[in-house]
């Protein structure tokens, strides 16, 4: 009947603007997310390039840089799928101090 088909139409509006707020949204967040990745990336340049002192920072830094790693990723390989080098310094670093942060632990 009429008024299901007009209700029916205003939900699909609805859902049509949420989709695009989410959308919207989502693209915002994934802008945040590749500046936080670059800046990432420019802290682990500093020492996968030697310009730093790897083993110094790691006592400062190693614990929530591995911690930030893991959780952003997900994003990080879905960047890496499509250019299997995004990002290098930042997984080269994670490496080396995540395997380092497991042999303490086990110590």
């Amino acid at each position: 009947d009429d008024q299901c088909l007009a209700w029916t139409q205003e939900l699909q509006k609805l859902d049509n603007t949420v989709t695009n707020i989410n959308r919207s949204n989502r693209i915002k967040y994934e802008e945040q997310v590749v500046v936080f990745l670059n800046s990432l990336e420019t802290f682990a340049l500093r020492f996968t390039e030697k310009f730093c002192d790897e083993e110094l920072a790691f006592k400062v830094h190693g614990q929530v840089y591995c911690d930030y790693v893991s959780m952003f990723y997900p994003l990080i390989a879905k960047y890496r799928r499509d250019d299997p080098r995004s990002y290098d310094p930042i997984v080269e670093l994670f490496c080396i101090w995540r395997r380092r942060l497991r042999a303490e632990r086990n110590r």
